[in-house]
């Protein structure tokens, strides 16, 4: 989802590599105005009573989630994906946002993508993406929390954990999240996360087979019967998910 939504470049900063310090971005979500009910008055002349100043504001703005709700976000080895083209003129809501650990970090040497432990990582997901043919809009809401386990591999030299490994992850987390760390009996550190990330977005689209361009971005996608499904390509994609929506 947007830099800003690189979430867990978030976490890939992990003082795995020392102290680097990551720099998050800071990614508001900008509050649409709901319906505006008018209260109205009555006159005081002759004629009928002013019931409405005016039509309310039936529609709350291209950033409005609509009628989409809170699904899944989640972290895990592997993400499926199968690009198969279509159509994805509609309106979608998000069903599930699925990121892979080792996008999120691919690791260094002693310390592979796959020892570091996500499974405590969890969260939801609320948005709406709409495409009418020209602009793609899309506005979104990421939650995550738990506990990241990093393995003694990670952390070589005891005693780290609550001041150089938690420093490198808030470093990367910035201002979007923050991270507590502790000590682990046996060696490594559990760091207690939790991460808000928002993107508003509006940029015309074009569609070529099974890739859409966003904004000078690619997407791998699928529209078919069972929804629609798209996963940025690069080497170091703004948005490292899989990203599923069924019609709104």
């Amino acid at each position: 989802m947007t830099k800003r939504a690189r979430m867990l470049g978030l976490v890939v900063a992990l003082a795995f590599a020392g102290c680097d310090d990551g720099g998050g971005g800071d990614a508001g979500l900008g509050a649409d105005a709901g319906p505006r009910g008018d209260a109205g008055e009555e006159s005081n002349d002759a004629g009928p009573p002013r019931t409405d100043a005016g039509p309310p504001n039936a529609d709350a703005g291209p950033y409005d989630v609509g009628t989409c709700t809170p699904v899944t976000a989640r972290v895990v080895p592997t993400c499926d994906f199968t690009a198969c083209g279509g159509d994805p003129t509609g309106s979608w809501c998000y069903t599930d946002l699925c990121l892979q650990q080792a996008d999120l970090f691919p690791g260094i040497a002693g310390c592979p993508a796959s020892v570091v432990d996500w499974s405590g990582v969890t969260g939801t997901v609320t948005g709406r993406l709409t495409f009418d043919g020209t602009t793609a809009r899309r506005v979104a809401t990421t939650q995550l929390a738990g506990t990241l386990g990093v393995p003694a591999s990670c952390v070589p030299i005891p005693g780290l954990c609550g001041g150089t490994v938690a420093m490198a992850i808030n470093g990367a987390l910035g201002s979007n999240g923050s991270a507590t760390c502790a000590e682990r009996a046996g060696g490594g550190c559990d760091c207690d996360v939790t991460v808000t990330l928002g993107v508003e977005s509006e940029a015309a689209y074009t569609v070529a087979g099974d890739v859409l361009t966003i904004d000078g971005r690619t997407f791998d996608f699928c529209s078919d019967a069972s929804g629609l499904s798209l996963r940025e390509t690069g080497m170091m994609p703004d948005e490292p998910a899989t990203q599923t929506f069924a019609p709104e």
